[in-house]
């Protein structure tokens, strides 16, 4: 069973690859990223499990559980809702044998070989699939068990305060330099692996989106093509920035921005296991990234300074309002 889902993940890989021209696989990829900024916890085989699967059934994925994990979290799954699969690890111990090399077996269950501290013996450990469903299957959503972090107006940037929060833990974090320095409108920055810096564009029409997309790029620069253990992975510029470009775009998405990337598909190699050691690649890289910035301590500050910013807004109208009420009180009197 987990051979057959292996073998229709290597077969989606060699569709997509067939299609590298047509304009819709990069919206088919670019989905792919968007699961990856949602389920940056989860290997590579399940997030394109979990996309694929949602697309054939139209699903929008926002967060998934098993059965179980929803009933303790008080959410009832909605009727008729069929689960998704991903994969989950299952330990296989030791089992006693007979003399003939059977396994032996009391009332039904295997007897498994114990260690000096009564423990099974540990052996390999094998994947099965296991049923999970999207919070969209449940009343998680119109009960408030799982809610959608807003940390801004969609419609709108990010503050100046957060994009100088993003620079400081990714200076602090890689022990990279970061300089802002106005450039030709159409660059967005550049990386120096010889000075260890990332320059970012600060040209008046550069909005803090844009920002925010060129220091993840550049810093995907850094991660993927900027160590010496990359100089034998000869890549051509076009698959270099396609990789970068892809890492941009997951954790924009992550951050709620829509970037408008290029992601130089049909400039990757057309076959299959260079096509998923790309994905892969990038994956991975996205994955330390998450791992490694404080991205929670960013949106709290956010969050916080938001508050600050509507309490004070609140005050200056409540002040006008009885400032108002004052005039209005003396020019009765007079």
């Amino acid at each position: 069973m987990v051979t057959k889902e292996v073998l229709n993940i290597e077969k989606d890989l060699e569709e997509l690859i067939s299609k590298l021209d047509d304009k819709e696989t990069e919206n088919i990829v670019k989905e792919f990223y968007k699961s990856v900024a949602k389920f940056n916890n989860y290997s590579f085989n399940n997030i394109w499990l979990l996309t694929t699967q949602a697309k054939q059934r139209g699903i929008n994925l926002s967060y998934v559980a098993s059965f179980k994990e929803w009933s303790q979290m008080e959410v009832m799954v909605n009727k008729g809702r069929k689960a998704l699969n991903i994969f989950a690890p299952k330990q296989n111990y030791e089992i006693k044998r007979d003399e003939e090399n059977k396994p032996i077996l009391i009332d039904g269950k295997y007897q498994y070989v114990l260690d000096e501290n009564n423990q099974k013996i540990k052996t390999s450990v094998s994947f099965i699939l296991v049923p999970v469903f999207d919070a969209t299957q449940t009343n998680a959503l119109e009960t408030g068990k799982i809610k959608t972090l807003t940390y801004r107006n969609q419609d709108e940037t990010i503050s100046n305060e957060m994009l100088n929060d993003l620079y400081t833990e990714v200076q602090d974090k890689y022990n990279i330099k970061i300089e802002e320095k106005k450039l030709e409108p159409s660059l967005g920055g550049y990386y120096q692996k010889n000075k260890n810096l990332i320059v970012i564009n600060n040209h008046s029409l550069k909005s803090t989106n844009s920002k925010v997309g060129t220091l993840f790029h550049e810093l995907g620069h850094h991660l993927l093509h900027g160590q010496d253990n990359y100089k034998d992975i000869h890549l051509d510029t076009g698959q270099k920035e396609g990789e970068r470009e892809s890492v941009s775009y997951i954790i924009s998405k992550f951050l709620d921005i829509e970037q408008k990337s290029e992601l130089y598909l049909k400039s990757w190699n057309r076959n299959r296991v260079n096509m998923k050691e790309h994905l892969e690649r990038i994956v991975k890289t996205s994955k330390e990234i998450f791992k490694t910035i404080d991205f929670k301590e960013i949106f709290e500050k956010e969050l916080q300074r938001q508050e600050l910013t509507k309490i004070y807004l609140d005050t200056i109208i409540e002040d006008k309002s009885v400032s108002i009420k004052s005039q209005n009180n003396l020019s009765l009197q007079a």
